[in-house]
């Protein structure tokens, strides 16, 4: 069920559309089946693979073909559980090797067939003609008009939930005033994304709200070349704090034990797979769909949250209930507007390049 906590401007696209779920739902799943090796070992210093755990090597690589932002991870959190275990002095299974190096070998064969170069270059020519000969300085710039718009825009309801959760663990476990500052914090960015689905009464108080949510939630491309209001800044700025608040409270929940650092690497894991996107020239058309694998990666972290302190006793209906009143909402989207995706207010028309997308 906690999939449906996943805003349903990323679900529409990526469960309920079919070659949506064919490219990510579906290389997710048998992604995960492929791992469970690495977590059996993680889990047990007895672990043993039998000959028919071999087997696993289907799946793991069925994920590598299926979608470069789940085989990717796949591999990226294979290496770092094979570090993990290196710098413990643990054994290793040769399961493990030979998952990995396998994996990482279709990966490899993947990235540099023919075919991939002559996709990159009609997509290029198709949606970014001038996508390959952007410097640093406009292709950081492009990155972060995309990345902002689509973590802030598209990721609400679990950047919400993450933020209650922590705050929560914050305030219970420690009493130092560093937690407690920024458990009000986490709070308060909670608050202010929830501002996005409420009305006051007030027509003034209304339209002030709205003005600032207006100037909040948009993010303006930073071109380097002009002169541009600081005013321009602010969002990325303070956004940017809100999600560096993330990995900050699980260290500080956690402190330096193996819990933090999967936890951290979790969080950064989902970052780091949208942020795969920057290197396509596609990433102002694919949509919601690209968020998928990123927001499964947080639900993870969220599941595994809730467990410390048994919080899943005290969130299961509020989440439940968000769940239920999330789909209510993707019916209603389907109704009003089809399968068109909301992309918060971008305005690629800023970019200056000619960019085609949603």
């Amino acid at each position: 069920f906690s999939i449906l906590i996943i805003n349903f401007e990323i679900l529409s696209p990526s469960l309920f559309w079919v070659t949506g779920a064919y490219s990510y739902l579906i290389p997710y799943t048998v992604g995960l089946i492929g791992f469970s090796p690495f977590l059996f070992t993680l889990q047990s210093e007895d672990y043993k693979p039998k000959k028919i755990s071999l087997l696993y090597l289907i799946p793991a690589i069925l994920a590598i073909f299926g979608q470069e932002q789940v085989g990717l991870c796949f591999l990226g959190f294979a290496l770092i559980v094979l570090i993990y275990l290196t710098i413990s002095k643990r054994n290793i299974p040769k399961l493990l090797w030979v998952i990995f190096i396998s994996s990482l070998t279709v990966q490899f064969i993947a990235i540099t067939a023919p075919g991939t170069a002559v996709r990159y270059a009609s997509e290029v020519n198709r949606w970014f003609p001038e996508f390959s000969n952007l410097d640093l300085i406009n292709r950081l710039s492009t990155s972060s008009f995309f990345l902002f718009n689509t973590i802030i825009n598209q990721w609400y309801l679990v950047l919400i939930l993450l933020w209650i959760i922590l705050a929560t663990l914050l305030r219970r476990n420690n009493i130092d005033i560093l937690s407690k500052v920024i458990s009000l914090l986490l709070y308060l960015y909670s608050f202010i994304m929830c501002l996005k689905f409420f009305k006051i009464p007030n027509p003034q108080i209304t339209d002030n709200i709205t003005v600032f949510l207006e100037k909040i939630f948009t993010f303006h491309f930073i071109n380097p070349s002009t002169s541009q209001s600081i005013l321009y800044y602010i969002p990325y700025v303070f956004w940017a704090i809100g999600i560096l608040l993330i990995p900050i409270s699980i260290f500080l929940i956690f402190k330096k034990t193996k819990q933090s650092i999967f936890f951290i690497s979790l969080f950064l894991a989902a970052i780091a797979s949208i942020s795969l996107m920057v290197f396509s020239p596609t990433l102002f058309i694919s949509g919601g769909r690209t968020s998928f694998v990123s927001n499964m990666l947080l639900i993870i972290l969220i599941l595994f949250l809730l467990q410390y302190n048994k919080l899943y006793k005290s969130f299961a209906l509020p989440i439940i209930f968000l769940g239920l009143c999330n789909i209510g909402a993707l019916y209603l989207t389907w109704q009003s507007r089809g399968f068109k995706i909301f992309m918060g207010n971008l305005d690629i028309s800023e970019i200056p390049f000619i960019v085609r997308g949603q």
